[in-house]
């Protein structure tokens, strides 16, 4: 009875987020007209010494399509729109180059998309498949959603490409599953699962696991929508801690990693044993959804601030390294805004707030929190009639 009404949860918040990603800005689609209104107005809003750099329709925005999933790899900006199965794609200056178009059913639902090892991966909600396509051609290659054994079947939400392997978080199984992206004779398959995130009879639980990251050192960043944190994990699947602004209220979905030290790190590197390197690692930016903005920590989690105060409901992001850009999708405004986050100093501003975070350590011998069924009511600033729909409407 406490599974189905987890899943049930879940669900609930899963038909949250669909209906506030499509319905955000009064609760409707902007048209093309005030679309290109706001474009104009926050362009001149955060003008100046705002690291927001330009705010773009992309072609099916135009269309009419509603913004998904984005990424960034080699030089490309993919983005996928949900219930279709159209993925457009740019260059890194936002030059239209090609539309691909997925020969999978049209009726796809994409959540997210990344790509590596010359490969895109996106994630169909509604079929609860996983579908590798060519970055080139958008040719469908294969698609699993079973795991391996058929035991089960996956519901992903996201997928993230990280050293040969995929991380896709499961609504279901409240669960971040590793699985091989390719075959290795003798060692493991494609699909095969390498490790479940949290693990079975961990604590340690997630209640709502969104986009995930993997920082450098191996550490796996997961967004829980449910529970308002970020949850890091080591490369084995051991939990370490939790992270949220001071206020302890987000909605957090994309995260992403930059390349820009925090001072105070670099200042203690002489006096801290480092052998991850983790003091020379940039910041993290996690996408807020409630607070609709880019919340910023360090890289042991620690707040630092906060920045794209006029995004409306900020979801996927991508990074652009070479060139220190971030892209937010933001499918409220149904636009891909563009930030340049090495102007970004939050180390000399004032207004930060001080050094009190809401970092959760594990604690030996602490009760566990009972699991909390309470969907709350101001989530997203959703209407409360979104609340009373029967879960069992998506799939």
């Amino acid at each position: 009875m406490a599974d189905r009404t987890s899943q049930s949860n879940v669900r609930t918040l899963l038909l949250i987020f669909t209906f506030c990603i499509s319905a955000a800005a009064g609760f409707y689609l902007l048209s093309l007209e005030e679309l290109e209104s706001a474009q104009t107005y926050l362009n001149k809003e955060e003008s100046g010494t705002s690291p927001l750099l330009s705010c773009f329709l992309p072609d099916g925005s135009r269309d009419g399509l509603v913004l998904s999933g984005i990424c960034f790899q080699a030089d490309e900006l993919f983005i996928s729109y949900r219930e279709s199965n159209l993925v457009d794609v740019y260059n890194h200056n936002l030059r239209f180059l090609r539309r691909l178009s997925l020969n999978a059913a049209p009726s796809v639902s994409i959540t997210s998309i990344d790509a590596g090892a010359g490969m895109l991966f996106l994630t169909d909600f509604g079929g609860k498949e996983i579908l590798f396509a060519d970055p080139s051609s958008g040719e469908l290659k294969y698609s699993f959603g079973f795991l391996p054994d058929r035991t089960g079947r996956i519901d992903p939400f996201s997928v993230s490409y990280y050293g040969d392997m995929l991380y896709i978080s499961d609504v279901t199984l409240q669960s971040v599953i590793v699985v091989a992206a390719s075959d290795y004779p003798s060692l493991r398959e494609l699909g095969e699962v390498v490790l479940r995130i949290p693990a079975i009879g961990s604590n340690n639980s997630l209640r709502f696991p969104t986009f995930t990251s993997v920082t450098p050192d191996g550490r796996l960043l997961i967004s829980d929508l449910a529970a308002g944190n970020v949850g890091m994990f080591s490369c084995s699947g051991r939990f370490i801690q939790t992270f949220a602004p001071p206020s302890g209220e987000m909605a957090p979905m994309g995260v992403v990693q930059d390349n820009v030290p925090s001072p105070d790190l670099q200042a203690r590197k002489d006096t801290i044993f480092d052998p991850s390197g983790v003091l020379g690692q940039g910041r993290l930016h996690v996408a807020d959804a409630k607070s609709t903005c880019i919340r910023v920590f360090d890289p042991y989690g620690k707040y630092l601030g906060s920045y794209g105060d006029t995004l409306v409901s900020p979801g996927a992001l991508a990074i652009d390294i070479k060139r220190g850009r971030i892209f937010v999708s933001d499918p409220g405004l149904n636009r891909i805004a563009v930030f340049d986050y090495r102007v970004l100093d939050f180390h000399n501003e004032k207004k930060i707030t001080p050094a009190v975070n809401t970092i959760s350590v594990p604690q030996p011998n602490a009760a566990v929190e009972p699991e909390r069924t309470v969907v709350p009511d101001d989530l997203y600033q959703v209407p409360p009639r979104w609340l009373s729909i029967q879960a069992g409407v998506v799939r």
